[in-house]
């Protein structure tokens, strides 16, 4: 590779303060959240008529499980910005599928301002009151 400067092996490694694998959570829960939102997509404003349908139960299906699975990684995530990160990426499948309630009970939890504002950019109406 190219460099200017510093060999590469002369820099110091970069560290992070955050605990061991909460970062690789995050990127867990960011997998797992895009797959969830592509069924969200698919069940969202669904009839209860039609989520009988064998294709749209799977779906449901499959977008809870991957929900349940990345809202049970986000649980663990101690440092406070992963943990926010985590609820930004769990709040975008909850808005395409249309629960909007859930989605502002998570926003509520967020505390870095950064991450806040990002999910205000994404989602405007979760900035409204109940």
């Amino acid at each position: 590779m190219f460099s200017l400067g510093k060999k590469q092996s002369d820099r110091p490694p970069q560290t992070y303060d955050t605990p061991p694998g909460e970062i690789e959570k995050v990127v867990q829960i960011k997998l797992l959240c895009c797959m969830a939102g592509m069924s969200a997509v698919n069940i969202a404003g669904l009839s209860d008529e039609q989520l009988k349908d064998e294709f749209n139960e799977q779906e449901c299906n499959r977008y809870e499980k991957l929900l349940l699975e990345a809202t049970n990684l986000a649980r663990d995530i101690t440092d406070v910005f992963c943990r926010g990160a985590a609820l930004h990426l769990l709040i975008k499948p909850l808005m395409a599928a249309g629960d909007e309630i859930q989605a502002k009970k998570l926003f509520a939890v967020i505390e870095v301002e950064v991450i806040q504002d990002a999910v205000l950019a994404d989602f405007p109406r979760l900035g409204t009151n109940f």
